[in-house]
C-alpha cells in the first residue's frame, strides 16, 4: 500500500515528486524520439520520391526531345516535299499558258483552207510548241508523282514516329505506376 501525501515527509513527498517528474520527462523524450524517428523516415521517404520522379521527368524530357528533334526533320522534309509540288504546279501553269498562247496561235480552219500553203510552216512551228509543252507537262507531272511518292513515305515515317513517342510516352511512366503500387504512404489515402 502506497502512503498517502499526509502522511510523507517532505524529503520522500519531493523524492517522490522529482521521480514523477523524472518519468515523465522520460516518457515524453521516448515520445519526441518516435516522432522524430516517423518525421525522419517521411522526409527521407518524401526525398527519395521526389528525387525519383525528377529522375523520370528527365528522361521523359530527354524522350520528348529526342522526338521532337525526329518530328521537325520530318516536317520540315514534307516542307521542302511541298515547296516541290507547289514549284511543279508553277511549271505546269507556266507550261500550259505557253500551251495556251501556241493554240491562239493557229490560225482559225476556214483560214487554214484558204490559205495552207502560206501558214504550213506557222502551222508546223506551232505543233512543234505544242509537242514540245506536251513533253514538259509530261516531265512536270513525273516530277509531281516523284514528290508525291516522297511525301507519302515521309508521311508514313512521321506516323511511326509519332506512334514511337507514345509508345515510348507508355514505357517511360511505367516506373512511376510500380513505384505508386509500393509507395508506404498509399494507406494514408
Amino acid at each position: 500500500m502506497s502512503p498517502t501525501p499526509d502522511s510523507m515527509t517532505d524529503e520522500e513527498l519531493f523524492a517522490d515528486s522529482f521521480s514523477s517528474l523524472k518519468q515523465a520527462f522520460l516518457k515524453q523524450s521516448a515520445a519526441q524520439r518516435r516522432v522524430a524517428v516517423r518525421v525522419k523516415f517521411l522526409i527521407r521517404s518524401l526525398m527519395i520520391a521526389i528525387v525519383t520522379s525528377m529522375l523520370f521527368i528527365f528522361y521523359l524530357i530527354f524522350i520528348l526531345t529526342r522526338q521532337v528533334v525526329v518530328l521537325t526533320e520530318e516536317l520540315d522534309s514534307i516542307s521542302a516535299d511541298g515547296d516541290r509540288v507547289l514549284v511543279s504546279m508553277q511549271n505546269i501553269d507556266s507550261v500550259m499558258m505557253k500551251f495556251e498562247a501556241h493554240m491562239n496561235t493557229l490560225p482559225l480552219i476556214n483560214e487554214s483552207v484558204a490559205h495552207i500553203d502560206q501558214n504550213l510552216s506557222l502551222v508546223e512551228v506551232n505543233v512543234a510548241g505544242i509537242s514540245g509543252n506536251l513533253g514538259a507537262i509530261n516531265g512536270e507531272v513525273n516530277q509531281l508523282s516523284q514528290t508525291l511518292g516522297s511525301m507519302s513515305s515521309n508521311i508514313q515515317v512521321l506516323d511511326h514516329t509519332v506512334h514511337q513517342v507514345n509508345k515510348d510516352m507508355h514505357d517511360a511512366t511505367k516506373p512511376v505506376q510500380r513505384f505508386n503500387d509500393f509507395n508506404p504512404f498509399n494507406y494514408l489515402k
